[in-house]
């Protein structure tokens, strides 16, 4: 040790003075002397490992503080800190022996536990950082923080209810908290609590929240709520927190498309709206914006568009490029393999869906031909980019040469993807799931195929086929798609029937006369436009006593908005629509069934028509009533009548569709002569493997052409 000068205990304490009060870099320097004179000074290589740590020199910090320990290797705080260091260093597995030894030696030292915590959460080990972070709240009962932490870990584990409490108590502390409150909301989303989730969200935009983020996600959750000017006002502040805000910026544009209409409103204005944004939009993105783009592609997309009676090759082609040049920005495009190969192997497919589970798309479509596509000829892969699993995962699982899941970002799923080399891309929807979109916007494959899980052209320029049915078409339908049509036969699909249980209706508990004729109305809210309001006041003037069975939303606003519509119809025919107009609760399947089973008659919504609801209904034997659509999304239904030769309910207008009802609904013989036919023909809807065999034709045909298509 060298010799100390009369003044070295004063420099010490100067140099702890200086650290206290901010003064880094004095403070260091005092150490550095301190140390100059005396290596082995516990304080001065303590302190100045902490500093150096803090400063991003971590491996210094790290020699500092093993040197510190030495000296006194009780000292827990040191210990603490000598597993930041390896952890800023990537020395995981020392961090966590430190962080352990910190805890042994003082149970109760909360930085260890909160640091360890971090280091776990930071792994994935998520159990084990749940563990910590509650320690750390244990140990720190009234800080929010840690309260916070622990919800989120909780949450990541699916522990809903759990976390929610976490959250609730850090706002007990802290009721301003714009973190609790913006994960409290959040959870409750996840909990199918939105009107908590929006109270909470309504609390902070009150404060004026600071952070972007968090205006951006109270005004995601206000527009699936149906809360227009909410969700406009929330984007606008967001951006006035960040102007550069991509993702709000989009959201704002998508905004201009209700999910639902009121009194009054007409789609075309907001159809108007929607298109001018879209301009502006494009605009914004120069060149100094586009790379940033990729972030907000299809966070939200014009879904709702969809269920405007016009062709809107136009609007999406629009959007569709901006989506493909935002994209391509950030993901620079790399050829797909040439087809020199093909001859020599089976055409590799992979399907690229968030619903490998049971739910719409995969009932009607992917089911089929994840089940039937011939394995002599094809090679079937699916990429799971949803969330949701369930029994019918794992019958994918069994039936596909691969199944990949979990990745997060574009960019895992684009490389996942080029390793996988597949012939052909397949989307059985694109304009639902956000991963879905993103990369569609890009060419990944030689062959890039769509279908009607979103029964309307995708408007992306690197996709090149889309897959329709020959009974859904109209004869101009090639005319309404920016891809080649390909049309398979008949349905287009292999369905299986579902054969549920039967659910007798409680009809007392549900508010509903079982003596009088009831019309099920089960499409959801942005089905029904207003111009189609009439139908419903015709059919109840005709029939005179009569209900019709709508079901509310999983966003009830959007199912008030409907009724208050319709209240004002039927006030203007001179009715009272409570005598008509019932919303009952959202069913289980088997419920669903049984009260089809003893209803008079299923009214398809106008325009954009219902599949599975068709198919179901005629499963349950109910008499469906469909008016055929302009386009093929208002034609779902009437392809599954007229396959199986019931073409007596495919009505061309919105007089025939009143007639048709009513005397279903007062001719109990006629009523009963067409559920016995449905029932006789009803088979010829199922286990359809010509258009899974055409399929199979078409993939392989496809994917011997060369790239790019056309060439």
């Amino acid at each position: 040790m060298n010799a100390q000068t009369p003044d070295f205990p004063q420099r010490l304490d100067d140099a702890m003075a200086l650290h206290r009060a901010g003064q880094i870099a004095a403070a260091a320097a005092g150490y550095e002397d301190v140390l100059a004179q005396d290596p082995a000074n516990f304080d001065a290589l303590h302190f100045l490992g902490v500093i150096l740590l803090q400063s991003g020199n971590a491996e210094r910090a790290a020699q500092l503080l093993e040197r510190a320990l030495a000296v006194h290797p009780e000292a827990f705080p040191a210990v603490h800190q000598l597993g930041n260091a390896c952890a800023a260093v990537g020395r995981s597995d020392d961090a966590a022996s430190h962080f352990l030894r910190a805890i042994t030696m003082a149970p109760d030292y909360a930085p260890a536990h909160e640091s360890l915590a971090n280091l776990r959460h930071r792994q994935g080990n998520l159990d084990d950082a749940a563990l910590e972070f509650a320690a750390v709240a244990r140990l720190r009962p009234g800080n929010a923080g840690a309260l916070n932490n622990l919800g989120t870990a909780l949450g990541q584990l699916g522990r809903y209810g759990e976390a929610l409490a976490c959250y609730e108590h850090a706002l007990a502390v802290d009721r301003q908290d714009p973190t609790a409150l913006a994960n409290a909301a959040s959870t409750l989303i996840r909990l199918g609590r939105p009107a908590d989730a929006i109270a909470y969200f309504l609390e902070i935009i009150a404060q004026g929240p600071e952070q972007a983020q968090v205006c951006y996600q109270a005004g995601f959750l206000f527009y699936s709520q149906g809360m227009r000017a909410e969700a406009r006002s929330a984007f606008e502040l967001a951006l006035q927190r960040d102007p550069e805000y991509v993702e709000a910026r989009w959201a704002l544009m998508i905004a201009e498309l209700p999910l639902a209409y009121g009194p009054g409103e007409d789609p075309a204005t907001f159809r108007r709206r929607f298109s001018a944004a879209l301009e502006r939009l494009d605009e914004w993105f120069d060149a100094g914006r586009t790379p940033l783009g990729y972030r907000a592609v299809a966070n939200q997309q014009p879904f709702y568009l969809a269920f405007h009676d016009e062709d809107n090759v136009g609007l999406l082609s629009r959007y569709g490029d901006l989506c493909a040049r935002l994209m391509s920005a950030r993901y620079p495009a790399v050829s797909p393999p040439s087809r020199s190969s093909f001859a020599n192997r089976r055409v590799r497919v992979a399907i690229v869906a968030a619903y490998f589970y049971d739910q719409s798309v995969w009932t009607a479509q992917v089911r089929g031909w994840v089940a039937q596509l011939d394995r002599r000829r094809i090679e079937v892969h699916l990429l799971h980019t949803g969330g949701v699993t369930d029994v019918q995962t794992s019958i994918a699982k069994s039936q596909a040469a691969s199944f990949l899941s979990g990745l997060t970002e574009p960019g895992q799923w684009i490389d996942a993807i080029r390793r996988l080399k597949p012939d052909v891309l397949l989307y059985p929807e694109i304009g639902m799931d956000t991963m879905c979109a993103k990369l569609a916007s890009l060419r990944l494959a030689p062959v890039q195929v769509a279908s009607i899980g979103h029964p309307v052209t995708t408007g992306f320029p690197a996709i090149d086929y889309y897959l329709s049915a020959e009974l859904f078409e109209p004869p101009d339908g090639a005319a309404h798609y920016r891809e080649q049509l390909i049309v398979l036969p008949n349905l287009g699909c292999y369905y299986e029937p579902l054969n549920p249980p039967d659910s007798e209706p409680k009809w007392d508990s549900l508010g509903i006369d079982a003596a009088l004729p009831r019309l099920v109305c089960a499409g959801t809210p942005y089905k029904y436009l207003p111009e189609h309001d009439h139908v419903f006041v015709e059919i109840a003037q005709r029939l005179e006593r009569c209900q019709f069975l709508f079901f509310t939303d999983m966003a009830p606003r959007l199912s008030r908005q409907i009724e208050e519509r319709l209240v004002v119809a039927f006030r203007q025919a001179g009715l009272d629509a409570a005598r008509f107009v019932k919303f009952l609760p959202r069913q289980s399947r088997p419920a669903f069934f049984g009260l089809m089973r003893r209803c008079e008659v299923y009214l398809d919504t106008i325009g954009f028509s219902g599949l599975n609801t068709a198919m179901q209904a005629v499963e349950a034997g109910l008499p469906v009533v469909t008016w055929d659509g302009r386009f093929m999304r208002g034609r779902l239904a009437s392809g599954v009548l007229k396959r199986m030769g019931m073409d007596e309910l495919v009505v061309v207008d919105a007089g025939a569709y009143v007639a048709t009802a009513v005397r279903l609904c007062q001719d109990a013989a006629y009523r009963s002569d067409v559920r016995r036919r449905m029932s006789a023909q009803s088979d010829i809807l199922y286990r359809d493997l010509a258009p899974v065999q055409a399929l199979g034709d078409f993939l392989v045909s496809a994917a011997g052409k060369a790239w790019p298509p056309g060439s």
